[in-house]
Protein backbone atom coordinates (compact mmCIF):
# COMPACT_ATOMS: atom_id res chain seq x y z
CA UNK A 1 0.00 0.00 0.00
CA UNK A 2 1.09 3.40 -0.59
CA UNK A 3 1.46 6.08 2.55
CA UNK A 4 -1.60 7.50 0.95
CA UNK A 5 -3.99 4.52 1.15
CA UNK A 6 -2.66 3.49 4.54
CA UNK A 7 -3.84 6.93 5.62
CA UNK A 8 -7.43 6.29 4.07
CA UNK A 9 -7.74 2.63 5.11
CA UNK A 10 -11.39 2.55 7.16
CA UNK A 11 -9.90 1.84 10.87
CA UNK A 12 -13.52 2.58 11.83
CA UNK A 13 -16.41 1.38 9.79
CA UNK A 14 -16.74 -2.13 10.13
CA UNK A 15 -15.50 -5.27 8.06
CA UNK A 16 -17.21 -4.04 5.06
CA UNK A 17 -15.98 -0.59 4.19
CA UNK A 18 -12.46 -2.26 4.63
CA UNK A 19 -13.04 -5.27 2.56
CA UNK A 20 -14.50 -2.58 -0.14
CA UNK A 21 -11.17 -0.81 0.21
CA UNK A 22 -9.10 -4.02 0.19
CA UNK A 23 -10.97 -5.42 -3.08
CA UNK A 24 -10.01 -2.07 -4.77
CA UNK A 25 -6.55 -2.21 -3.51
CA UNK A 26 -6.22 -6.19 -4.48
CA UNK A 27 -7.74 -4.78 -8.13
CA UNK A 28 -4.64 -2.27 -8.91
CA UNK A 29 -2.37 -4.25 -7.87
CA UNK A 30 -3.30 -7.12 -10.29
CA UNK A 31 -4.03 -4.32 -12.95
CA UNK A 32 -0.82 -3.03 -12.29
CA UNK A 33 1.51 -6.83 -13.41
CA UNK A 34 1.83 -8.14 -9.98
CA UNK A 35 0.63 -10.67 -8.02
CA UNK A 36 -2.02 -9.51 -5.45
CA UNK A 37 -1.81 -12.84 -3.49
CA UNK A 38 1.53 -11.70 -2.14
CA UNK A 39 0.30 -8.82 -1.01
CA UNK A 40 -2.75 -10.76 0.52
CA UNK A 41 -0.88 -13.42 2.35
CA UNK A 42 1.56 -10.79 3.55
CA UNK A 43 -1.68 -8.74 5.44
CA UNK A 44 -2.87 -11.84 7.05
CA UNK A 45 0.68 -12.80 8.00
CA UNK A 46 0.48 -9.33 9.76
CA UNK A 47 -3.11 -9.72 11.16
CA UNK A 48 -2.18 -12.39 12.68
CA UNK A 49 0.73 -11.64 14.37
CA UNK A 50 -1.49 -8.77 15.81
CA UNK A 51 -3.85 -11.22 17.07
CA UNK A 52 -6.52 -9.09 15.09
CA UNK A 53 -9.18 -10.53 12.32
CA UNK A 54 -8.14 -9.86 9.04
CA UNK A 55 -10.65 -8.95 6.22
CA UNK A 56 -8.54 -10.55 3.80
CA UNK A 57 -9.09 -14.12 2.53
CA UNK A 58 -6.56 -16.40 0.14
CA UNK A 59 -8.22 -18.38 -2.22
CA UNK A 60 -6.39 -21.83 -2.37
Amino acid sequence: MTKAEKDGFPHHGGADAKREFIEALISRIAESGRNPAFWAYTYQHKCRREGVPCPVEIEE
